[in-house]
This record gives C-alpha cells, structure tokens and sequence, in this order.
C-alpha cells in the first residue's frame, strides 16, 4: 500500500522539485531532516515478518491492568517530558544522502 503509493508520488515531477527545494533548506539548516523524511526504509534490508497472535486478550486481572495504565502516566526521568531520546529523532543524515 504505502510503497505503491510513494512510488507513484516519487514519480510526479512537481513532487520531486517540492522534495529537492526542502533537501535544500535542510542543507541550509533552515530544516531538520525529519521535517522532510518522516519514514525510512531499506530496500535492501529482508523482511522479517513478526509471528501473528495466536491468542488475542490478556491473562492480566482488571485490577493489574488499571496499575499498568497508572504507571505509563508517570514521567521516570521527571523533567515533563514524554520523549525517551536527547536528538532529534530523524534519521541518518549520511543515510539520508545516499
């Protein structure tokens, strides 16, 4: 779906121009590199298809499961923030270039 989707994008010429204008305000640094590239995939890397639920459902009481939401709520670190990581997140810019 997604691939078929950017395929056929990737081939649109005002898309390609739109895609190089950003690349170049990213070089600029008026961009990260995330603004422009919010997924990334190795075309050469093989899939490894993660093994479907045989069981769908928990084997958790109702009362674990209200503590387990209680925890996510909570901020380890306590500085307010949700994001596990210092950067910023995009990808590889060497990655990126190639």
């Amino acid at each position: 779906g997604i691939n078929q989707v950017q395929s056929s994008v990737a081939e649109y010429p005002e898309a390609i121009t739109y895609l190089l204008e950003q690349y170049d305000k990213y070089e600029a640094e008026q961009l990260r590199l995330s603004d422009i590239i919010s997924g990334f995939i190795d075309p050469n890397e093989t899939d490894d298809v993660a093994p479907t639920a045989t069981h769908i459902g928990s084997e958790l009481s109702e009362e674990d499961l209200a503590d387990e939401d209680e925890d996510e709520d909570e901020d380890e670190d306590g500085d307010g923030d949700d994001s596990d990581d210092d950067g910023d997140g995009g990808p590889d810019p060497e990655v990126a270039r190639e």
